[in-house]
């Protein structure tokens, strides 16, 4: 996930593609580390052009103002 930002009021969606599908992701303060928002992955689904297994992970009920970090699957946002 590389994203210059998004509006606080905004949708956000991240899609997350790993060896293996995750249940959960988190969304960190950056300058803290801290969780500020959690929540539950969409199923896993195979993308028509590359052929990979992903998922969505919608945080767009996340509201805050800053710089964050969306993990999942032990993998980090850049």
């Amino acid at each position: 996930v590389n994203q210059a930002g998004y509006l606080p009021a905004a949708p956000k969606v991240a899609l997350f593609a790993g060896p293996a599908a995750v249940t959960e992701f988190r969304v960190l303060d950056a300058a803290t580390g801290k969780v500020s928002f959690a929540g539950k992955a969409a199923p896993a689904v195979t993308d028509a052009l590359s052929g990979d297994s992903v998922q969505t992970l919608d945080f767009s009920a996340m509201r805050k103002e800053g710089r964050f970090i969306v993990e999942a699957g032990g993998q980090r946002s850049a």
